[in-house]
């Protein structure tokens, strides 16, 4: 380190030479220079490094600590464990003048090392067990012991032996301590298990159920005790119990046995433990578990089934449960108490196979749980489908029939859809029609037919889902209203029969519409499919409909009376207006002939104009019903012959325009 001013001075070839003067300074600074010190020799303790520098003219800015190339700290002192007895460290300082200066350190730390050997690992009550250890220490040993299961043991040697008093699970350390303190303990690789020499608890068998008709689960609760060696299982052959598998493995809680004859066969099976001497327990002490087997016979649309009782805990209730011929899902259709191993199912559904399965649950305990096998029955299956009640088939709106039905409740299975059979006639060839069975509304609605033309007749039938259909239901036929004018302008109704309801019609219901609405007009009996309207006034209406109501000779709610009577088509008769207009009338008031205006039938309004011989407009009015009285602002117009002019709308629309004279007298 230092100052330093640099010359530079050239020579030539002929030996001449020149100085040049410097024109910079070299400033040469210190590395820093450092002492590493430490406090601390045992590998489990905390070491305090610290780095001092001599030189302090140039402060140190960056220190940087290196454990074989991982940076460990960046303070001038630091506390660190460290994990193995021999270190290098490594220190780079730097001054502010980015001189560096890298120092190691050979860190070579204390701590005894010990071994542990026993004989084995697992004895039974009584044997005889020792352990010795080794220790390598970096100094002299001042200091050591055995514990057992952390309580400190005396011995003065380095070899133990004991015999253990009770079953028990012992942990074996040993400490040793240098005279510099520093310290290891070894525990033996694996714990002393001190097996009894007498058999412990059964395992808690919970359960043995029915997989599928092949295999069999047994599930037990885990063993709770250390002295565990191995399930050991057996099932009952005839009359005496065989082993039939174990298992070492303490987790091991549900075993399987497979393959198995559970449709023909009940299987008992017991279930005990091995400790690790061997020991278990009294095979006749040993509660069992029988599997449930279950039978079926068939009887008529039914099927009866019968199982024998679980063994192994007390049954609350036995659930019966039945394979759904769609998902293929199992159903619950019973519960039975614990003591009854009887069920007859009698919602069967179509002439198949069933297939059953029934499940116990315990009662208290666990709830446990427990599966029979399978069960098909075929049973004698014999069906009635009665065929649907038909509400009524009726005109609506005089544009469609409409037909509407209910399902008979006496069916022992649901419809899956029905069938309508319209017959055919001169005007609508026959057809045929499919509704589904759950629609929400059993409804036909045919807009192919002409209402006005004929009557229409429907047939229907059900068909279940086990595809057995009902006989036809009574005939449904509609009410075909036929209406004309006879000579004295009188109208003449006539319809058919209304076709069928099971309790006949009651009436008949005859409505006419001028224009406000079908207003009743009267009512025949079921045995009458006529009727005469006399001759009214049938001028100043807009229109003449008519139409037949059949009633059903029953009691009708009003809140359904729509669902239950049938309406015909809607019929006007032929209604061209015909009209007569005087000569003359007679306003004296003696109430004859007292106003002029056009007379006839099937007139819906008319204008009537009148005019004095002069041209002059005494009345005009539009209306229906209206006439002149022969009178002008109030006063009587003379006698004399007068002009009228009559613009008539007929009831049909047809227009008829009359003119000419008309005489008044008095």
């Amino acid at each position: 380190p230092g100052k330093y001013i640099p010359y530079l001075i050239v020579y030539d070839s002929n030996g001449c030479k020149r100085a040049i003067n410097p024109l910079d300074t070299i400033y040469v600074y210190p590395n820093p220079e450092v002492i590493i010190s430490k406090q601390g020799y045992c590998l489990r303790d905390s070491i305090y490094l610290k780095a001092s520098y001599v030189n302090e003219e140039f402060p140190v800015v960056s220190t940087q600590w290196f454990d074989n190339s991982l940076l460990i700290s960046t303070d001038s002192a630091f506390y660190r464990k460290f994990n193995s007895k021999k270190n290098r460290v490594c220190l780079i300082s730097t001054n502010e003048k980015g001189c560096l200066d890298t120092s190691y350190l050979n860190l070579n730390l204390n701590q005894p090392e010990i071994t542990l050997k026993s004989s084995r690992d697992t004895i039974c009550l009584g044997s005889d067990w020792s352990v010795s250890a080794s220790v390598k220490g970096d100094t002299t040993i001042r200091n050591e012991y055995w514990l057992f299961n952390d309580s400190l043991m005396p011995s003065n040697s380095r070899m133990l032996q004991l015999v253990p008093k009770y079953s028990q699970i012992i942990k074996i350390q040993y400490y040793s301590e240098d005279e510099r303190g520093c310290w290891d303990s070894a525990y033996n690789p694996k714990n002393l298990v001190v097996g009894d020499t007498q058999p412990g608890q059964p395992p808690l068998f919970r359960r043995v159920s029915v997989v599928d008709d092949n295999t069999h689960e047994l599930v037990l609760s885990q063993y709770p005790n250390f002295d565990f060696a191995g399930y050991q299982v057996y099932w009952k052959s005839e009359t005496n119990y065989q082993y039939l598998k174990n298992s070492k493995n303490a987790l091991d809680t549900y075993i399987i046995n497979y393959p198995v004859n559970a449709l023909d066969q009940i299987y008992c099976y017991k279930i005990s433990s091995k400790n690790l001497c061997g020991k278990t327990q009294d095979l006749n002490k040993l509660k069992e578990h029988c599997s449930v087997e279950l039978d079926g016979f068939p009887k008529v649309n039914a099927s009866e089934l019968n199982w024998n009782f679980y063994t192994g805990w007390p049954v609350e209730s036995y659930t019966i449960y039945r394979k759904n011929l769609i998902t293929q899902l199992f159903d619950s259709i019973g519960v039975v108490s614990g003591d009854v191993n009887v069920f007859i199912d009698s919602s069967i559904v179509c002439y198949k196979k069933h297939e059953y399965r029934v499940k116990a649950k315990e009662r208290n305990g666990l709830n446990e749980h427990s599966w029979s096998d399978t069960c098909h029955v075929l049973p004698i299956y014999i069906n009635s489908v009665y065929p649907p009640i038909v509400k009524r088939v009726s005109v609506i709106d005089d544009l469609y029939t409409h037909l509407n039905w209910e399902e008979n409740d006496s069916n022992i299975t649901e419809i899956d859809h029905y069938l309508i059979y319209r017959k055919g006639n001169a005007q609508n060839s026959e057809k045929w029609w499919k509704v589904i069975g759950n629609s929400d509304s059993l409804v036909l609605k045919d807009p192919s037919v002409f209402v006005d033309l004929s009557s229409h007749s429907y047939l229907l039938k059900g068909v279940d889902e086990c595809n057995d259909s009902s006989d036809f239901s009574l005939i449904s036929k509609s009410i075909l209203l036929k209406v004309n004018l006879n000579e004295q302008y009188e109208t003449e109704l006539k319809w058919n029969n209304y076709l069928e309801w099971k309790d006949g019609v009651k009436e008949y219901i005859i409505e006419v519409n001028n224009g406000t609405g079908f207003v009743e007009i009267g009512r025949v009996d079921s045995s009458r499919t006529s009727f005469v309207h006399p001759n009214q006034a049938f001028n100043c209406i807009d229109k003449l409909d008519y139409r037949i109501t059949a009633v059903p000779n029953k009691w009708i709610p009003n809140t359904i009376r729509w669902y239950e009577i049938s309406t015909s088509n809607v019929s006007s008769p032929v209604h061209r207006a015909k009209v007569f207009i005087p000569n003359a009338f007679t306003p004296n008031q003696n109430d004859l002939n007292e106003l002029f205006k056009p007379d006839g039938v099937f007139i819906q309004s008319y204008h009537l104009k009148i005019f004095n011989r002069w041209g002059e407009k005494l009345y005009d009015k539009n209306g229906c019903g209206h006439g002149w009285d022969g009178k002008f602002n109030g006063e009587l117009a003379p006698e004399g012959v007068y002009i009228y002019q009559c613009s008539i709308k007929g009831v049909n629309g047809e227009r008829h325009v009359f003119s000419g004279d008309v005489t008044l007298l008095r």
